[in-house]
């Protein structure tokens, strides 16, 4: 979840359209090949053809049983805001408010404490047979009717958060990641909460394997094309003050929006048009738009991208813009649609 971006004016409303085109099944057809996108050493060319997102993450779920979670409480614990708090035992009816936090739980083998899940909350599978409390409009008589004992909410619900620790329910904020290190301090605490320390570090040596595996695979790699990654059609896009958009540098991409001022800034068409993009990614395949919608917009058929029929359709945005255990297939999936030999 693209959390940082509630730090602007439009946080409300943005979020509402991030979490919709993460979630929201589109479907659509493209009937023209590309044409190749040329790297500098000579990656292979990019394809229309969308990579699919590997159903497990590479970063398998740990076994629970590499713990002895009893014996390592009663523990501190300082959270990623400063604020410190007693637990006595595991937490045993958690709810989750931030579909990062439910993967990372359940990848950490902790997924059998989890009661409860924000209605974005779809990865894995077993989120299917849980309630779902809403997003925005989760609200604290319904997480209290739930009796949880443990609660991690992320950007946007700081009322929500202060409300339930009025209440004596133990309350973690998580907010968004904004770099891959911050993934992992994320994920290692909590394993820290849960007592599952040694799984938490497990799910992030190899996360880091797999991110170096990619990395290595790029060493020949000088300078990648230049890309246009858009989040939804109002033109939202990246920077690389964004985990995002540290995985478009991993890729060796130079992305248009990496100095942006913000996280997630907007872009219009003629900065777009200026930077004349060599690729465009659609983060918001899900949400409605394709490489067909796209040659449609007026003023986009001077764009290099547009001309090659270079828009590659990213259609599982969850695994790239969810900052969870699954990032790095994330970074396989781009690295597929870029670089198609590279990654064969």
């Amino acid at each position: 979840m693209l959390e940082e971006i509630l730090l602007l004016r439009f946080k409300t409303v943005f979020l509402t359209i991030l979490f919709s085109l993460f979630v929201i099944s589109g479907c659509s057809n493209s009937d023209s090949a590309p044409t190749p996108v040329t790297a500098t050493a000579t990656p292979a060319a990019a394809t229309a053809t969308p990579a699919a997102a590997t159903a497990t993450p590479a970063a398998a779920t740990a076994n629970s049983n590499l713990n002895d979670r009893n014996d390592s409480f009663p523990k501190t614990i300082t959270d990623l805001t400063g604020d410190s708090f007693v637990l006595d035992g595991i937490p045993k009816n958690v709810v989750s408010i931030s579909p990062a936090a439910t993967e990372i739980l359940f990848a950490i083998g902790a997924g059998d404490s989890v009661i409860a899940v924000d209605s974005f909350s779809n990865f894995p599978v077993e989120t299917e047979s849980l309630p779902k409390l809403g997003f925005q409009d989760a609200n604290t008589e319904v997480i209290v009717s739930y009796g949880a004992d443990l609660v991690i909410t992320t950007g946007g619900h700081e009322e929500l958060t202060q409300q339930l620790k009025t209440l004596g329910i133990t309350t973690v904020l998580l907010d968004g990641a904004v770099s891959i290190d911050g993934i992992y301090l994320h994920i290692s605490l909590l394993g820290e909460i849960m007592g599952l320390e040694n799984n938490a570090e497990v799910i992030i040596t190899n996360m880091r394997k797999q991110i170096g595996a990619i990395e290595r695979k790029l060493e020949d790699v000088e300078n990648g094309p230049s890309v246009f990654y858009e989040l939804d059609p109002g033109l939202w896009s990246v920077s690389s003050d964004s985990f995002v958009g540290e995985l478009l540098n991993i890729l060796k991409l130079r992305n248009i929006a990496a100095d942006s001022a913000s996280s997630y800034p907007q872009m219009n068409l003629e900065s777009i048009i200026a930077e004349n993009p060599d690729v465009i990614l659609l983060a918001d395949f899900q949400y409605g738009e394709n490489s067909e919608s796209v040659k449609a917009r007026p003023g986009w058929e001077v764009i290099s991208a547009v001309q090659n029929n270079q828009i590659l359709e990213i259609r599982d945005a969850d695994v790239v813009s969810r900052p969870g255990p699954r990032v790095g297939n994330g970074l396989e999936l781009i690295g597929k649609l870029i670089y198609p030999d590279i990654f064969d």
